[in-house]
């Protein structure tokens, strides 16, 4: 999930296993963990604190549609 894959990222020892892991195609990981940490964001906003507002759900919309071409491509790991 997209908070695991945040979680692993989050922490300096795991981080560099796990980009490791995923070979060449997870190397985005850490170039866009920035728009990682804003999507969590958002969505935990969303979901835990019920309501974002409608500019947020769109910069959300944004955000993972710039990232999922690339997560989608880590299936193939």
């Amino acid at each position: 999930t997209l908070g695991n894959i945040y979680r692993a990222l989050e922490q300096p020892g795991l981080r560099t296993e796990f980009v490791n892991s995923l070979g060449e195609s997870g190397q985005f990981l850490l170039t866009d963990f920035h728009v990682l940490k804003k999507i969590k964001t958002l969505r935990d906003s969303a979901a835990h604190g019920g309501d974002i507002g409608r500019r947020q759900a769109s910069e959300l919309r944004d955000l993972v549609l710039k990232i999922l071409p690339k997560i989608v491509a880590l299936r193939s790991c």
